[in-house]
């Protein structure tokens, strides 16, 4: 009964331009916070991380070489025992995959 009560106190609301310091004229809208760009980048970061393990383990290895550790695809090549031109056809359709996945999800 009584946060029935004290629920009440919930509908009184302020403006947010009610000023909180007169002697730097702030008011209630100033002190809340923005919003943080990289913030929208969390919802593809996450389903990214997902798609990342659903690969094969080869396609993952290439893609953390390749953009996690910067190989170039002849180092790559030599890695996992392919042609550079193997590497680059693998990468293509591996992100051709996650791109598509990305949409969809």
């Amino acid at each position: 009964m009584i946060e029935c009560i004290s629920s009440g106190d919930s509908y009184n609301l302020s403006s947010l331009d009610t000023p909180i310091n007169e002697a730097e004229q702030l008011t209630l809208g100033d002190t809340l916070g923005e919003v943080d760009p990289e913030l929208a980048k969390v919802d593809d970061l996450v389903t990214l991380k997902g798609l990342l393990d659903d690969l094969p383990e080869r396609d993952r290895r290439i893609i953390a070489l390749r953009f996690f550790r910067g190989w170039t695809q002849q180092q790559i090549a030599g890695d996992i025992g392919v042609t550079q031109m193997q590497v680059s056809r693998l990468l293509t359709k591996v992100l051709a995959r996650l791109r598509a996945d990305m949409t969809a999800a």
